[in-house]
């Protein structure tokens, strides 16, 4: 489904929380036979971490929907910027479901909502919404836009139907 993104050697997929950028990223990362690239593995926003990243590495697909305020910065050739949209009501019925597992490594409540708003200057609003206006504004700044919509997520063999992932731990997509 997403051999057609192969001539990229650097792959960002972000947008808000709950929009589908983990299971997309890793998609497009077993689809080209790239490594998938966890936001925890660069402490979520460290976007120092993931220039880095970027710079150093190829053929990886970074899951980074922390880094949405931040895309405009990863303009390079070979660096494709994917951004997620999903319908803002099913977001924020994802936000809002019980999540069956207590790990630590839960990385999106609302609690988590003032962070991200103060990335765009905001201290209230939608975060979902805000993400959306954000993209917009950064899309002209980048070289390499890309969006994917959740629903054509489903034609991927890789897709897990609502019904069987409804007790689905954050990180669990298969």
């Amino acid at each position: 489904m997403f051999e057609h993104l192969a001539p990229y050697k650097k792959i960002l997929v972000s947008g808000p929380q709950r929009s589908g950028t983990t299971i997309c990223a890793q998609m497009i990362a077993a689809d080209l036979g790239y490594r998938y690239v966890d936001e925890m593995e660069f402490g979520v926003d460290n976007i120092r971490k993931v220039l880095t990243i970027v710079d150093t590495l190829d053929r990886i697909v970074i899951q980074c929907p922390s880094l949405a305020a931040s895309l405009w910065m990863f303009s390079d050739p070979d660096v494709l910027v994917i951004f997620m949209k999903r319908d803002i009501g099913e977001i924020v019925a994802s936000q809002n479901r019980p999540i069956y597992d207590s790990s630590p490594d839960r990385l999106w409540t609302t609690a988590h909502q003032p962070v991200e708003l103060m990335k765009y200057g905001r201290t209230t609003g939608v975060i979902a919404q805000v993400k959306y206006e954000g993209w917009e504004a950064q899309k002209p700044y980048i070289r390499n836009p890309l969006e994917i919509e959740y629903a054509s997520l489903a034609a991927h063999p890789m897709w897990v139907d609502r019904d069987r992932r409804a007790n689905f731990g954050p990180k669990r997509t298969s």
